[in-house]
């Protein structure tokens, strides 16, 4: 470790990586279904797989 003149011991941040977002629609169209699509049981594994983001199911466990 340097201690000399003018030397100091900081850390520097590191910013954090930019992580892909996993949690996307994969259909582009999924305002224009029924409000129940995100809440309904019926359509629960629809909703996760065509518009996870839309439907606000990002994160939560299958």
């Amino acid at each position: 470790m340097c201690t000399g003149a003018g030397y100091t011991n900081h850390l520097v941040p590191v910013p954090a990586p930019n992580l892909p977002n996993t949690c996307q629609d994969t259909l582009p169209n999924c305002a224009s279904y029924a409000a129940d699509v995100c809440t309904s049981s019926t359509y629960a594994q629809w909703a996760k797989d065509n518009c996870a983001n839309f439907c606000h199911l990002c994160g939560e466990i299958s």
